[in-house]
């Protein structure tokens, strides 16, 4: 009787279906806006109790309590959030993370800072640990195919090419979005070129002998809500105290530009949008 009775539970045990939605997190603070967003897309938002300073995307996050800045949060405000899961970025918050696990919090360490395939790696890793999984993938696939239709969209508006682009963050000294970045991974997805794109660091400080050499036709200044934006008139005056063939110089408004994240395809149109204000005004 006891051995049918072990037998019979042991079947149980391994043959009904788990219940979904038993390990997931309920109270999860994030400590990168890309995480945030990624949380929210993913439709687990609602179990999000804690961000960053930086978190403005989408607009409720505002009204979420803060545990301090990007790379300086705060363990005490953490803790009294009481969370199950802590997410950030492998660069920034790997210390902290290590603190949290060993007081037994439950953390997930994401690669999301540097390139669109971090972007992939992170969105899926994100999926895995709050249990929506198919939204991930669904979500990649989404990102995936919509930079296929803006490369053909660009093609087909550009049949002679586009001119070489400088995507500026920073104007003293001159930083701008480098060969090894996220915003050129999107530029060369899109098939817009990036005026340094050999430059094979994230954000590279330009000099003039090497703005003379790289040469750009179309400059884009990064206006970020919070954090780096290069001042207009400093760069105009660079630029046009040099010997450049300046087509137009134009700004965007958008902080997902200097966190890479899933709103790639926001990113995406935004660049294809400011390249065509300028050729439309271009001489």
């Amino acid at each position: 009787m006891l051995r049918r009775a072990f037998l019979a539970f042991i079947l149980v045990a391994f043959l009904a279906p788990s219940v979904k939605g038993a390990n997931q997190p309920q109270r999860i603070v994030s400590l990168a806006p890309a995480a945030t967003e990624t949380l929210f897309l993913l439709e687990a938002g609602d179990h999000v109790v804690g961000v960053t300073d930086y978190d403005t995307f989408p607009e409720v996050v505002r009204e979420l309590p803060s545990v301090g800045g990007y790379s300086n949060p705060s363990i005490e405000r953490i803790l009294s959030l009481k969370p199950d899961l802590v997410v950030g970025i492998k660069t920034f918050h790997r210390e902290l993370l290590d603190r949290l696990s060993e007081m037994g919090i439950k953390t997930l360490e994401l690669t999301m800072h540097r390139r669109l395939y971090n972007v992939k790696e992170s969105i899926l890793a994100l999926g895995k640990a709050v249990e929506r999984e198919e939204a991930a993938e669904a979500l990649w696939g989404k990102i995936a195919s919509g930079l296929e239709n803006l490369k053909e969209e660009v093609a087909h508006r550009y049949r002679d090419g586009v001119p070489p682009i400088l995507v500026v963050v920073w104007h003293e000294p001159l930083i701008v979005a480098g060969g090894y970045s996220y915003v050129d991974d999107i530029m060369r997805a899109i098939g817009l070129p990036n005026a340094a794109g050999s430059i094979r660091y994230t954000f590279p400080q330009i000099s003039r002998e090497k703005l003379l050499a790289l040469n750009p036709k179309i400059v884009i200044l990064v206006k970020a809500e919070r954090g780096m934006s290069p001042d207009r008139d400093a760069v105009e005056k660079l630029l046009y105290d040099l010997p450049l063939d300046i087509l137009g110089i134009t700004e965007v408004k958008n902080d997902a530009l200097l966190h890479p994240g899933p709103r790639t395809l926001e990113v995406a149109q935004v660049l294809v949008e400011a390249v065509a204000e300028v050729s439309e005004h271009a001489p």
